[in-house]
């Protein structure tokens, strides 16, 4: 704050009026005073969600000057009520807690107006260069947790903030709490609870843990084909002649399916059982589906996906 002082003197007797400060004198006066800042950051939980199969994306607002940590577990971590910031930060380190441009958590900050006025170590001295850096105070910022697992329920997430005190670089900064004090957004655990449970995404495709063709056939017109994956899904087969000049470069994975022979694989074997080379009528559609039998005594190549 600026502060401006004008004095005057007490009503003399006899006078109608009152003489006081010019203008000059109290401009004069002027003093800067900043008051004290003893109050964590707030954190806003904006947005949380899977960008990847090891990636979470959290989006989240602070209303102040602050760093910012997050990181995220399966099962509750030791000691994080105890030593909060100590958990997050150790958690976040080695490039597992970034913005989404790259930057390491606590490398960057998240930048009020106050950064113009506490120096330059942060810096921010002018307008133009508040003006051009990437997160500010109550708008949002990106944080990208990395090194995560497939397919995998993180139900414990955590995001801890300290602000900028005393020198605008955090020398002795106010750091959120764990549960303790009257703002629920100062919170450790609040942030945890406002970001709930994440699964990561699934981005790889099944693997065959198991192909099986008896060879001859056990029936003389069809083709038992026995199968499991390394996780639940569907898969595909078709069948044709190895004297029909067709080979693996003839069959993309739309022909393949289109013949629509498939199993639907949980956790036990499945077996699809082909008695032609497309399980259609031929009638019933608009291609040029071929409704042909499996034969006896004839030899088939077999491709599955």
């Amino acid at each position: 704050y600026d502060v401006y002082c004008y004095a005057e003197d007490d009503l003399c007797l006899g006078c109608s009026f009152t003489f006081g400060s010019t203008p000059a004198d109290v401009l004069v006066t002027k003093t800067t005073v900043r008051t004290q800042d003893n109050t964590p950051p707030r954190i806003s939980i904006i947005d949380r969600r899977s960008i990847a199969e090891d990636l979470i994306q959290i989006t989240l607002r602070s209303d102040e000057g602050s760093k910012v940590w997050c990181a995220a577990w399966t099962t509750d971590p030791l000691n994080i009520a105890l030593t909060p910031g100590v958990v997050i930060k150790a958690a976040a380190s080695g490039g597992a807690c970034e913005d989404d441009l790259g930057n390491a958590c606590g490398d960057f900050w998240i930048y009020d107006l106050d950064d113009l006025e506490d120096g330059s170590a942060d810096g921010v001295e002018s307008q133009a260069e508040y003006d051009a850096t990437p997160w500010k105070r109550s708008q949002d910022v990106r944080i990208v947790l990395s090194g995560l697992v497939a397919e995998t329920v993180y139900s414990y997430i955590y995001c801890y903030a300290e602000d900028d005190e005393t020198d605008g670089v955090g020398s002795s900064p106010n750091a959120m709490t764990y549960n303790s004090g009257s703002v629920d957004e100062s919170k450790v655990l609040f942030t945890k609870t406002a970001i709930g449970s994440v699964t990561t995404l699934d981005e790889s495709p099944p693997t065959f843990t198991k192909l099986e063709i008896q060879d001859p056939s056990a029936a003389n017109n069809a083709i038992a084909v026995t199968f499991a994956l390394n996780e639940p899904g569907t898969a595909y087969c078709r069948a044709t002649r190895s004297d029909s000049g067709e080979t693996a470069a003839h069959m993309p994975i739309n022909r393949i399916v289109t013949a629509s022979w498939s199993g639907v694989f949980s956790s036990a074997d499945v077996t699809i059982t082909m008695t032609k080379l497309e399980n259609l009528t031929p009638s019933l559609t608009n291609r040029d589906d071929q409704d042909v039998p499996i034969e006896e005594g004839t030899q088939y190549d077999v491709y599955c996906w």
